[in-house]
């Protein structure tokens, strides 16, 4: 490690008093101490000392100048365009740091399990940006507007910064491999030959990681430049990936179409795939990787993502359809058999759009407002008079009731041609009029054998 990586210690929290000029940057430094403290960067802490204490030597160090132009008996020009030209800039670095703070961290340093997909992807996807926001901030602290300042500013602020960055993945990475260390999903109705190879996949790019995390950088110059620091970042991201569907499935509360789902040879087979394919990359990670490599890593990185999600969009049963299989026990002839295949496509359609691989989740909502508008035109059928001296087909009531109905198996019809389901209608169409032709000679036989006008 170079000598001028500054280290966390007692005198290094010290602050300077400091100038009203300067008192946003103070305010900012102390928030941030405030937070690291409190374990609220707990995705990248020893990147976020590193930014307080090189934030620190430099908001010192412009209190020494601002001194010196105070106390000189001459116009000490230098100083005072020195210390004036570094305040707004490390006022806006501050401010950029500062919003990594966010109430998602929850001093954690793996992502939640609480149940939604989205929620722990997003948190992999917050720790590739902090860890960005971490590198790009101790780059930008060493840069000539600072390094002008002192020559002992100049030491601290452009010691090398991958260090801290190293030291926080390989937290990361440790807590990644205690989870995989155990065989977290044996028993479990999973290909065990997939599931074997993801395992053994996963820990070896822990391994690779671990060892490459741990060696001493090649140092140039006194800087890390020749370091590949991007061939962590993919591999890490996968091991999270992972990590969130051995956890989700272990989840006592899950919903059981979601359980099923992610236990499908479609996810297990993508993530065996990909992680082969990572596991190749960490087996060189110390090569220099061309952009275009990670790139393709990404991409299918992203693959395995949107299969993951694909699972938020897996619901509960919806309560309507429970209700629509209910209602139909209470409609008698001469309109239960046309009601039961309304309610017979309706729930084709419910089936259908709860398979995220079905790419029709969106459209739940358009299906419940369906299914609501089913039940008001159902309900008057269920109301219908078990009377039938009191009852005709050529009633008003009946010819209402019947166009009402018709009007429901077209806005159906729609819907399946909505979901691009069109090819199963013709079979339901006729299976709606061959209901629609029994309810009436059903009807119309029970009034002839009553003696009773139809």
């Amino acid at each position: 490690m170079d000598s001028a990586f500054i280290t966390d210690n007692a005198d290094s929290w010290d602050m300077a008093e400091g100038s009203p000029f300067t008192d946003l940057i103070k305010v900012l430094l102390q928030h941030i101490a405030g937070d690291a403290a409190a374990g609220k960067y707990a995705r990248n802490p020893f990147s976020s000392i590193q930014v307080y204490l090189r934030a620190r030597v430099i908001y010192n160090t412009i209190q020494d100048l601002i001194e010196e132009v105070e106390t000189s008996d001459n116009a000490d020009w230098d100083a005072f365009d020195k210390y004036t030209s570094a305040i707004p800039p490390l006022e806006t670095i501050l401010f950029e740091f500062h919003g990594i703070n966010r109430e998602d961290q929850r001093n954690t340093i793996l992502p939640s399990n609480n149940g939604s997909i989205q929620e722990a992807i997003s948190f992999i996807h917050a720790w590739e940006d902090d860890r960005k926001i971490c590198m790009k901030v101790l780059r930008d602290l060493s840069g000539e507007v600072f390094t002008v300042l002192s020559n002992d500013a100049r030491k601290h602020v452009v010691a090398e910064y991958e260090t801290p960055l190293l030291s926080d993945d390989r937290t990361i990475v440790a807590a990644l491999n205690a989870f995989f260390m155990d065989d977290q999903l044996n028993g479990q109705d999973i290909d065990q030959q997939i599931l074997s190879e993801v395992t053994t996949g996963i820990r070896q790019i822990g391994g690779n990681l671990m060892k490459f995390l741990t060696s001493p950088p090649p140092v140039r110059s006194g800087t890390l430049t020749s370091f590949p620091m991007a061939n962590v970042v993919i591999p890490i991201k996968t091991m999270m990936l992972v990590y969130i569907l051995f956890a989700m499935i272990q989840l006592d509360t899950i919903l059981p179409g979601l359980w099923d789902y992610l236990k499908s040879s479609t996810i297990w087979q993508a993530t065996k795939e990909h992680v082969q394919k990572i596991r190749i990359h960490t087996d060189t990670i110390t090569d220099i990787k061309s952009k275009e490599d990670l790139e393709e890593l990404e991409q299918e990185w992203k693959k395995v993502e949107q299969l993951l999600l694909n699972g938020d969009a897996i619901c509960p049963p919806l309560s309507e359809m429970v209700e629509l299989l209910q209602l139909a026990a209470r409609i008698p002839r001469p309109f239960h058999g046309r009601s039961v295949e309304l309610i017979r496509m309706l729930y084709t359609l419910n089936v259908y759009s709860n398979n995220p691989a079905d790419n029709a989740t969106n459209r739940r909502p358009e299906l419940r407002r369906l299914m609501v508008e089913t039940i008001d035109a159902l309900t008057p059928a269920s109301q219908v008079t078990s009377d039938v001296k009191a009852f005709s087909a050529s009633s008003s009531e009946y010819i209402k009731l019947d166009s009402e109905l018709t009007g429901v198996l077209t806005k159906i019809e729609e819907a399946f041609e909505t979901f691009n389901l069109s090819n199963e209608l013709p079979a339901m169409e006729n299976q709606f009029n061959d209901a629609v032709k029994v309810d009436y000679d059903h009807f119309c036989l029970m009034k002839n054998n009553l003696s009773l006008d139809v």
